[in-house]
């Protein structure tokens, strides 16, 4: 899943509870420079830029926080 999809989850759900919750631990956690990197992997045509790779990198780069 890419950035934008990601950020658009809330928008066609946003009155899906489960969802808002399972949200809600990453309030402030992924700041603008971090969510326009993934998307730029996520553009790639490679490994890397696979939707699990890049999730993969976003979690390690947030869960540090």
């Amino acid at each position: 899943m890419t950035g934008v999809q990601t950020c658009a989850l809330p928008i066609c759900r946003a009155d899906d509870r489960a969802l808002r919750e399972a949200l809600a631990p990453l309030i402030g956690k992924i700041d603008i420079a971090a969510m326009r990197e993934a998307n730029l992997r996520a553009a790639g045509r490679d490994g890397a830029s696979a939707p699990d790779a890049v999730a993969q990198w976003l979690w390690e780069k947030v869960g540090k926080r």
